[in-house]
Order: structure tokens, then C-alpha cells, then sequence
């Protein structure tokens, strides 16, 4: 049997999907793992905007879910190609519409680098970031919203205009910026709970999966 050699990228989506997958299941999992306390608004730690990119989440499959919905909402209203979420470190986190051979991977890490580099730009003139960013060619466009620790992308063709994607995106930036402090505020009741099992897991752990038996 070959030997699969799991790159860097591939261990943080096999973490990423680990954590969607298995959350919702450890609630209720014979194994003997602990569960986590019953959620409730008294029970959330309070959680500073300015600590959020710099703290690690879990999406509940529940969460994730509901952010799938919103953006094929999303496509469907502005009539784009493809609405993608990513974090700020090039993660994708969500993907819908059309993608043919797009390289998804790619196109969120180079986004993530794009917002980088404009933020940059933005601190020189006093700005703190550039809440949005956008690439017209001749064919194909692409819409960047910056909405705290992640970046909706929408990619869109002559279906649409750069006018009605800005204007749905700045509409379901709102929802989602609501969904992702809901998500902070979660994970850090997970954190204080230490309930989680596969945080403790190692890259040999990982390799291991693609083994030989």
C-alpha cells in the first residue's frame, strides 16, 4: 500500500472536519467521554472582538449547518458563482455553488494573504482594516467582506453586478457576524469544560490514519 504523505494544509482540514463531525456526537457517545455542560447564557465567559482571531473555535454541526444555509442564501440572492467563508489564516471553513475545477484551497489562502496585504495598506493611511475588497476581470469577479475573524468571498460571472453583490453581503455579513460571536462564545465554554477529546491529538496520531495496517 502507498504511503499517503498528509501535508500541513491536509492536518488542519482532518482538525477542522474532526471537530464539526465529532462535536455534536461526543454530547451523546457511549465511550465514556464527558460531556459538556448544558449550554446557557449564564455559563459564557465573556469574549473581547480583539481576542477572537486569536482564539482557536469549534463549529457545532448544528452551527455549521445554519452557516451553509446562509450562504446558499447568499448565492441565490445575488445570483454569484460560488460564496465561499474562510477564516484569516487561509482556512476555508464553508463552500457553496458552482465550482468546476476551482481550487478552493487555494483561492482562501490567497485571499487570506490579499486581506493581509490590504490591511496593511490600511494602517498607513490610519485605517484599522478594508471591510471590503474587490477584484473585477473580464469574466469573472471576486467580492471579499471582511467580518471579524473571517472573510466571505463571493465570486461572481455577467449574471450578476458588483452593486447587488455588495448589497446582499453587506445584509448577511450582519447574520453572520451575530453566528460567529455565538460560535465564540461557545467554544469558549468548551475550553473551560476541557470536555473535548481530540484536543490532545498529535500529527503522529494523524499520520498514523493513513498508515499501512
Amino acid at each position: 500500500m502507498t504511503r499517503v504523505n498528509v501535508t500541513h494544509e491536509l492536518r488542519r482540514s482532518i482538525y477542522w472536519d474532526f471537530e464539526i463531525v465529532c462535536t455534536e456526537a461526543l454530547r451523546r457517545s457511549p465511550f465514556g467521554w464527558p460531556a459538556p455542560h448544558p449550554f446557557s447564557p449564564s455559563s459564557i465567559p465573556s469574549v473581547s472582538p480583539a481576542d477572537m482571531p486569536n482564539t482557536p473555535i469549534v463549529i457545532l454541526e448544528s452551527r455549521f449547518h445554519h452557516i451553509k444555509a446562509l450562504l446558499a442564501r447568499l448565492r441565490l440572492d445575488s445570483s454569484a458563482r460560488l460564496v465561499v467563508l474562510v477564516d484569516k489564516d487561509g482556512q476555508q471553513i464553508a463552500v457553496h455553488g458552482e465550482l468546476g475545477d476551482l481550487d478552493t484551497t487555494s483561492l482562501a489562502s490567497l485571499a487570506a494573504g490579499n486581506v493581509a496585504a490590504t490591511g496593511g495598506m490600511a494602517k498607513l493611511i490610519g485605517e484599522n482594516e478594508f471591510p471590503t475588497l474587490s477584484h473585477e476581470g473580464e469574466k469573472e469577479s471576486i467580492h471579499i467582506c471582511v467580518i471579524g475573524r473571517v472573510l466571505l468571498l463571493v465570486v461572481f460571472d455577467d449574471r450578476s453586478s458588483l452593486g447587488l453583490v455588495k448589497l446582499r453581503s453587506k445584509q448577511l455579513s450582519q447574520e453572520l457576524a451575530r453566528v460567529f460571536v455565538e460560535i465564540e462564545q461557545e467554544s469558549a465554554v468548551a475550553r473551560a469544560n476541557s470536555s473535548l477529546p481530540f484536543n490532545g491529538i498529535t500529527d503522529e496520531e494523524i499520520d498514523s490514519l493513513f498508515s499501512p495496517a
